[in-house]
């Protein structure tokens, strides 16, 4: 999804449950390769 207001904007995700965890990369990949390697380390959490 997107965000955007006078200052900034950006694509944001939505997915599974419990505490929100937000995740800033820098450089220039988009959200794909975060989610390549942080899923791992979560899968089995017990979270969805």
């Amino acid at each position: 999804m997107l965000y955007s207001d006078s200052y900034i904007s950006f694509n944001y995700e939505e997915a599974g449950t419990g505490k929100p965890l937000l995740i800033i990369h820098g450089n220039g990949p988009d959200h794909r390769v975060m989610a390549a390697g942080m899923e791992p380390l979560f899968h089995g959490s017990g979270g969805n």
